[in-house]
């Protein structure tokens, strides 16, 4: 997942290719809610349903990419995909407006502490560990933004959603480019310590 040069925790050269991913998605979805003013339940509980399926997604996506060095992370990983997997089921079952921003809420409240805990526990360890902090807690926000919206209006909870998905789109955006530039630097790097004479 990464290495540590100096101390610091570096990306993988292919770690940004999940990281990118996530973002799109996210980045998508936020801007759907934004120009769909007119959004029907059938249409929020299938777009915020697929969003959270792909999302999980994208989780599966990271953990294929994992090498090495976070091992004790994968069975927490593997327990965010399938929260935003079984979410993003219930989502798109669920269109009362009630039920939708309770099960909505609770997806993004767990894989939200998940990936704050994740981000605490692995700072030091992978460049991953500062972005799981803040998406994982721009993720609990919405959720505790969430639950008072519960059955108040239809375009409220996707304000919220919508919202929350842009800042976690552009802060995986910035994190994917930083990755794969510094990915890209340590894979030279280890290409030229590994032929003797190259400098």
């Amino acid at each position: 997942m990464s290495s540590i040069q100096g101390g610091k925790p570096t990306a993988e050269p292919d770690l940004w290719k999940p990281v990118l991913s996530r973002a799109l998605i996210a980045l998508a979805f936020g801007l759907l809610t934004v120009f769909w003013p007119d959004i029907t339940p059938l249409s929020r509980a299938i777009a915020t349903g697929l969003y959270l399926v792909v999302s999980g997604a994208t989780v599966i996506f990271l953990l294929l990419s994992i090498r090495r060095g976070l091992a004790t992370a994968v069975g927490m990983l593997w327990l965010e995909a399938s929260l935003f997997l079984l979410g993003g089921i219930l989502a798109m079952i669920f269109q009362d407006a009630v039920l939708f921003a309770v099960v909505t809420g609770l997806t993004l409240l767990l894989t939200g502490l998940l990936e704050v805990y994740l981000g605490f526990r692995y700072r030091s360890r992978t460049v991953l560990g500062r972005d799981w902090l803040i998406t994982g807690g721009v993720a609990a926000l919405a959720a505790v933004l969430l639950f008072p919206l519960a059955g108040t209006s239809l375009r409220a909870p996707v304000g919220v959603l919508g919202g929350s998905a842009v800042i976690i789109g552009v802060v995986a955006v910035l994190a994917a480019l930083s990755y794969r530039h510094d990915g890209g630097r340590a894979a030279v790097s280890g290409e030229k310590q590994a032929l003797p004479g190259v400098e």
